[in-house]
């Protein structure tokens, strides 16, 4: 145990960035939880579109939370941990497939740390995931993104699970299919902090494409019955439930103005126009997502109509 515990210090040591800059550091949100931000992984260069990542501590051992959007941010990730902790990682959780959270997660494997999701996740991620590579190569460019590759992520099992660190005992609550398929957030009693990954976003417009509607209402309804005092998002600041409320209202506004737009005969595109959430018009990427959203939203409804028509008796 202590040579791998070394085989991984020494790696990680190798790893640490040495340009002269403001490191990415881990702070504190509570006691032994802690958040890498967004804004942090992304100001030490592209990708700009990047995710939280989280990390608790224990007296044993430490469970990082999501890994960054390239191998570059996953060394910062790996840099960062560090600084924050003498203990060494039990492993590495990637609570939802989508590429800012996921593409971190080489840098860490070939630190010898373990990165493990939902199976669900884990398929997905190698099912589609070379796409969303190429995509972001093209987008961000080759040496932005060098090294990065899609994660051969290991199965942690479906349902919920737990992990002791060492005096914490944390809880992996599987949400099913919500944001993506096999979202998971990451609960920690003792701080009342909730790592929740892509299944709450503050201030920021959620993206329906690769979400099961009802499994989201459910998954949030779920984490608003928890003991909370915080939630760590995967975008935006930590936030209260109050947080999680607001993003349910937007969910459940959009469906219900869908609804009302369908019933009066409006088309795809009229749907796509007038659909309006004003109340929601701040959040960041609301002009664009917000009509992805009534699009995919609408197909939904139209495709429930459809099937309604054709069973027998209805």
């Amino acid at each position: 145990m202590r040579a791998a515990i070394g085989r991984w210090l020494l790696a990680a040591a190798l790893l640490v960035p040495t340009a002269a800059r403001c490191a990415a550091e881990f702070e504190p949100v509570a006691p032994g939880a802690y958040l890498l931000s967004a804004e942090a992984l992304a100001a030490q260069g592209a990708p700009a579109e990047t995710g939280n990542v989280g990390l608790l501590v224990g007296d044993a051992a430490a469970l990082v939370i999501d890994t960054g959007a390239s191998y570059r941010q996953g060394r910062e990730v790996l840099a960062a941990l560090r600084r924050a902790t003498g203990q060494p990682p039990r492993l590495a959780l990637v609570s939802h497939a989508l590429p800012e959270f996921l593409f971190g997660a080489a840098a860490l494997q070939d630190a010898g740390l373990r990165v493990v999701a939902h199976p669900d996740c884990a398929r997905l991620v190698a099912q589609r995931c070379q796409i969303c590579l190429d995509r972001a190569i093209g987008l961000y460019g080759a040496e932005a993104m060098a090294q990065t590759r899609v994660p051969v992520l290991e199965s942690s099992g479906a349902g919920d699970w737990q992990l002791d660190l060492g005096g914490r005992r944390v809880e992996v609550l599987d949400f099913g299919w919500a944001s993506t398929p096999g979202s998971v957030g990451v609960f920690d009693r003792a701080s009342g902090t909730l790592y929740a990954g892509g299944v709450v976003l503050a201030g920021r417009v959620p993206m329906l494409r690769d979400a099961d509607f009802d499994g989201w209402i459910a998954a949030l309804g779920r984490i608003a019955r928890l003991p909370v005092q915080r939630v760590v998002p995967g975008h935006g600041p930590v936030v209260t439930l109050d947080a999680v409320a607001q993003l349910r209202a937007y969910l459940l506004e959009l469906e219900a103005e869908v609804r009302r737009l369908y019933a009066s005969g409006a088309s795809l595109p009229e749907a796509v126009a007038e659909a309006r959430l004003p109340a929601y018009a701040a959040w960041v990427g609301y002009p664009e997502l917000h009509r992805q959203n009534v699009h995919y939203r609408y197909l939904a409804v139209e495709r429930e109509d459809f099937d309604a028509a054709g069973t027998p008796g209805r």
